[in-house]
């Protein structure tokens, strides 16, 4: 028996798999129908295995139904996932928020389903896929006719529409503000003028971080390798988010144990991966708590923590670095998934937390020294 945290892990021997998709083959309208669907198409049995496929996911995965024959939607996809567990896609504690393995485990019930999946391949890709799944109660067992769509271009253009009309557009408003305020006074002139200074950075620093973040997704960002002091990164970061809106009611310590370390790395990139860690954290938190952030050396790596008192959920914590995914509601959730990116992809290091009732939630971003 095969280990399993959520569906069951038993599955078909890939010749079983061969002999049911000879029996789809008769069904003849299958090939004439699905071949032109624009949709990848699957024909799963009921182990949740791929015996029938249509063009549209031959051409994706660009490869032949022979390669993917018996394996499960999340195996042939290359879901980050599909291999914690013996038992495969849909065994592992991940695999119970995955909707297209719910989905899948609706359509063995006989009911329809829709639902969206957020994927993370092996190679670091990210997906959003919306998934239908049907029952097909044909031949001799029962079968699950599995379709889906790329919509990461979709989620993408909500959550850059969200962070737009939404934060930018708080952001003018309160340079508007400030302006109505500096042309009915002649005195706090200065503080104002700084207020308007700092929000007017705040600003064009989120819209060049969605810049960053497009062109890094698209394999377009160029890295700047440069000396970094770690003492006057975490000053930059603390001092812009000192003057946020999300800092209302909320403090920001500097851990007295931060040491000042040097390291080469891109100072811009770094500045968006702390900026997003400190903000998580700060939005994370009640009025009155205080978010730290430290430094530390330990080996060969520099270790930038933030850590706020709240507790992550554990079926939260399953989702965090998923692209899409966020506890803000629809249209956001590109904070986690960029730091993580941005971390691994560009900079060499990683991102990852820890979260528990009684100590609080730490985000740990290490680096190369």
């Amino acid at each position: 028996m095969l280990d399993t945290q959520y569906a069951p892990a038993e599955r078909e021997s890939v010749e079983t798999c061969i002999l049911q998709r000879e029996k789809l083959n008769k069904k003849h309208i299958f090939k004439s129908v699905i071949d032109d669907m624009p949709y990848l198409f699957m024909v799963l049995n009921d182990c949740r295995q791929i015996i029938y496929t249509n063009k549209s996911v031959l051409d994706f995965l660009n490869c032949k139904l022979e390669d993917i024959q018996g394996k499960r939607p999340g195996e042939a996809l290359g879901c980050i996932h599909a291999d914690e567990y013996d038992g495969g896609c849909g065994t592992s504690l991940f695999c119970k928020n995955c909707g297209a393995v719910n989905a899948i485990l609706s359509a063995l019930q006989r009911m329809q389903k829709m639902e969206e999946c957020r994927l993370t391949t092996v190679g670091g890709v990210s997906f959003d896929l919306r998934v239908w799944t049907y029952p097909l109660p044909i031949i001799d067992k029962k079968y699950v006719a599995f379709i889906c769509n790329d919509i990461s271009d979709e989620k993408r253009r909500r959550a850059l529409e969200r962070i737009f009309f939404h934060d930018v557009l708080n952001t003018a408003g309160g340079i508007q503000g400030a302006v109505g305020k500096l042309s009915e006074q002649t005195y706090h002139t200065p503080e104002i003028a700084r207020c308007i200074m700092d929000m007017t950075s705040e600003m064009i620093n989120e819209i060049k971080a969605q810049k960053d973040l497009a062109a890094a997704e698209a394999n377009e960002l160029l890295v700047n390798q440069e000396m970094v002091s770690t003492r006057d990164m975490i000053a930059h970061v603390v001092h812009l988010y000192r003057n946020h809106l999300v800092c209302k009611d909320r403090h920001i310590a500097i851990s007295p144990d931060c040491r000042e370390y040097t390291f080469y790395s891109d100072t811009v990139l770094l500045f968006r991966v702390l900026g997003n860690m400190l903000k998580n954290a700060l939005e994370a938190s009640k009025n009155g708590e205080t978010v730290t952030i430290s430094c530390c050396c330990r080996g060969n790596r520099i270790l930038f923590e933030v850590h706020n008192p709240g507790y992550i959920q554990e079926d939260v914590q399953l989702q965090i670095f998923q692209r899409s995914f966020s506890t803000k509601g629809n249209g956001r959730g590109l904070g986690t998934y960029s730091m993580k990116m941005l971390s691994s992809r560009y900079l060499g290091g990683d991102v990852y937390f820890t979260s528990t009732p009684d100590q609080g939630t730490v985000f740990t971003a290490s680096y190369p020294l």
